[in-house]
């Protein structure tokens, strides 16, 4: 064996170590532009219309929420605003919270007269600090969202906090896979975040929530259903 190859094979058991070090960070990174925080072009493009990504989780947010005209609806990492624009067919008002201001921004296109007509309050900001005082909804919704927020204990404290009492709490996010095989594997190590359905049932009862109910649908979304006490 030549130096110059030896060389070459040490460089490349380098990379390699490395990358297997820090491939979770760098995925992450490469990731938060579509997840955690979607921007630019890319994060615009997926959640203009996010329906065939996370169409499932909003029909089984309908199902269960069974939304009133009475209803203030309050959707936490609304995205690009979808699951708003459907809610707004039956509320009589709304309002959405993102993290990303491009998602802010791609909300109001997608609801400009819902927004003109002053049904629609759309702001910037943290889901652990929501801007908003105690008791302002009936109705809050964190879908497919809880597993990038960095607190979800906090998140949902707050979401408990801005609901009036009797108000309703749906979460939904992919479930945990829990089997055995490479792809469970890898989806485990892919998204560590994601939850079994105990896990966010407690989630829910220690945010101060009562009535909890946690499924996962055919199309393995987790849902958690629960009532502010």
């Amino acid at each position: 064996m030549t130096l110059r190859l030896m060389i070459l094979l040490g460089v490349l058991a380098a990379t390699c170590a490395v990358l297997l070090m820090r491939g979770r960070d760098l995925l992450d990174r490469l990731m938060a532009p579509m997840t955690s925080r979607p921007t630019g072009p890319i994060g615009r493009a997926l959640y203009r219309d996010a329906t065939s990504m996370h169409g499932r989780a909003w029909q089984a947010a309908h199902e269960r929420l069974e939304l009133r005209t009475t209803d203030r609806l309050l959707d936490v990492g609304c995205g690009g605003g979808t699951l708003l624009g459907q809610a707004l067919e039956t509320v009589a008002s709304a309002a959405g919270l993102d993290y990303s201001p491009d998602m802010i921004e791609v909300t109001r296109e997608n609801n400009a007269a819902a927004v003109a007509e002053g049904r629609l309050d759309l702001r910037v900001g943290d889901a652990a600090a929501l801007p908003w005082d105690d008791g302002a909804f009936d109705v809050v919704t964190n879908l497919a969202a809880i597993d990038a927020m960095v607190r979800p204990d906090v998140v949902l404290r707050e979401s408990a906090r801005v609901l009036v009492p009797g108000g309703r709490c749906l979460v939904s996010t992919m479930a945990r896979p829990e089997g055995d095989d490479a792809g469970a594997r890898f989806m485990r190590w892919l998204m560590p975040e994601l939850y079994r359905e105990s896990q966010l049932a407690e989630l829910l009862a220690d945010a101060g929530f009562g009535e909890v109910e946690t499924h996962t649908t055919d199309g393995g979304w987790l849902v958690g259903y629960a009532v502010k006490v």
